[in-house]
């Protein structure tokens, strides 16, 4: 092999793994009213509408499908305790599984968070606005000299 031929093959050596595959991952976000995940590729980039499949702890049955948005995260809410199977795949290779153990305890706290309708809390506000304004009326009333 010639010392030309020796270079070229050296060069497609070293250029190989830029043209290779790169890796994936995700991280939860800790704290969120349901499982949230975020896919990303190994060079920081976020998994952007790929396809995502949940699977259900005990029998592995299809639970739910969907897409990742554009910041690459993707969320459902278990309905039952166990260790739930997430599955993104891009369709060009990538595809990662993710194992989320949800306990009874994940499950308690989502039992226990409150939903209150916007305008339920509107209307609280507007009939404290009217308490106070009604209190401070009232107070100042007393304030003023009598004649």
């Amino acid at each position: 092999m010639s010392y030309r031929n020796s270079a070229v093959a050296l060069l497609l050596l070293t250029a190989t793994p830029a043209a290779m595959p790169h890796g994936a991952g995700y991280e939860r976000e800790p704290e969120a009213p349901a499982e949230v995940l975020r896919f990303r590729y190994a060079a920081g980039g976020a998994m952007d509408g790929v396809q995502v499949q949940v699977s259900r702890p005990e029998d592995g049955g299809l639970f739910q499908v969907g897409r990742t948005d554009p910041a690459g995260r993707f969320a459902f809410v278990p309905d039952e305790t166990g260790e739930w199977t997430v599955t993104a795949d891009d369709g060009q290779g990538h595809q990662l599984q993710a194992r989320i153990a949800v306990g009874a305890a994940t499950q308690q706290e989502a039992a226990q968070r409150v939903m209150i309708p916007p305008l339920a809390l509107l209307g609280a506000l507007i009939l404290s606005l009217l308490v106070n304004a009604g209190l401070f009326s009232a107070w100042r009333a007393q304030k003023k000299p009598r004649h």
